[in-house]
């Protein structure tokens, strides 16, 4: 019995090492997200169709919880991950409490979200009411 327990505490600590990165970034430590240096104003404007990534081999994260600003009525921050097949293909980005209307959509290559050939847009927010 004891041999039991010890050998599932290893695994399970085993567990959290080799994956301790992915949890750190789910629990939206910001120091381990994805950094993007761009200028909202420079970036395309691209649409963003959410429906696009439903379906069984799509799953969505939530890294940081997205709000709404009450003077908009509109997402304002929050940070989502999408993965398809296990992998991620896009990150959306809904800023730092601005009401301006656009979020970032940022399309990985081969799960990488910081590769040089990933692109990056920008898109309107449709639900925002009073800006």
């Amino acid at each position: 019995m004891k041999n039991s327990i010890l050998l599932l505490l290893v695994a399970f600590c085993l567990t959290i090492v080799s994956c301790g990165k992915d949890l750190d970034f789910k629990k939206g430590k910001k120091d381990d997200w994805p950094t993007f240096d761009f200028d909202l104003e420079g970036l395309e404007v691209c649409e963003w169709n959410e429906a696009e990534m439903s379906g069984p081999e799509f799953q969505e994260y939530v890294l940081k919880e997205v709000t709404n600003a009450d003077e908009c009525d509109c997402h304002t921050e929050g940070y989502l991950k999408y993965l398809k097949n296990g992998k991620t293909i896009a990150l959306i980005y809904f800023g730092d409490g601005e009401c301006d209307n656009w979020a970032v959509r940022i399309d990985c290559v081969d799960g990488d979200c910081e590769h040089e050939l990933a692109t990056m847009c920008k898109f309107e927010i449709e639900s925002c009411q009073g800006i």
